[in-house]
């Protein structure tokens, strides 16, 4: 089995987009969403000078890395139902 990310336990995909290329693509959820930079910069300017940011704005600047479901890392793990050590023994 090839170790990608379309088969690991933290991979979600995104069904909201279709590629015309037919490639699929998700998000990594083995580590909290982190702050995109660019994100965080549009709200921030489009909050007033005097504004808070809030929570609100500032999840909507966060996210999880995306990824292509052939992508892979050093960090994939099989989902618990497809783990072997995880099958009973007969």
């Amino acid at each position: 089995m090839t170790e990608k990310c379309a088969d690991c336990r933290f991979w979600r995909e995104d069904t909201h987009e279709i590629s015309p290329l037919d490639d699929r693509y998700g998000w990594c959820r083995r580590n909290p969403p982190r702050v995109a930079g660019s994100i965080a910069n549009a709200v921030t300017k489009a909050s007033g000078p005097n504004d808070w940011l809030g929570a609100g704005a500032l999840s909507r600047a966060t996210l999880f890395p995306s990824t292509s479901f052939s992508d892979w890392c050093g960090q994939f793990e099989l989902p618990p139902h497809r783990n072997p050590a995880n099958l009973p023994i007969c």
